[in-house]
């Protein structure tokens, strides 16, 4: 399943920008971070796992059941320390 996707980035003073339209296919379900970014407090890698802290306890359930029926997924990130600054990373 093939899907378009726009992704954009913005450095943290504003000093510059970058935007990229990505034709992501997929065998299994693709979850982007930073699409749910309301979401979340933080979002911290380490080791062979992402710790999400959840804004709310709302967003949470929200979150555990769009999930609770995938077996298998791929997670895209662009959080600090998860990949380099300004990159996505592909976390199965």
């Amino acid at each position: 399943m093939a899907e378009d996707r726009l992704l954009a980035e913005q450095t943290h003073d504003s000093s510059s920008q970058f935007a990229a339209r990505v034709r992501m296919s997929a065998r299994l379900p693709t979850v982007v971070l930073e699409d749910m970014d309301d979401h979340f407090n933080d979002i911290v890698c380490a080791h062979s796992s992402i710790h999400l802290h959840f804004a709310t306890e709302e967003s949470m359930t929200l979150t555990y059941d769009e999930l609770k029926g995938m077996d298998e997924f791929f997670v895209v990130t662009s959080h600090e320390g998860c990949n380099n600054d300004g990159e996505r990373e592909l976390y199965r």
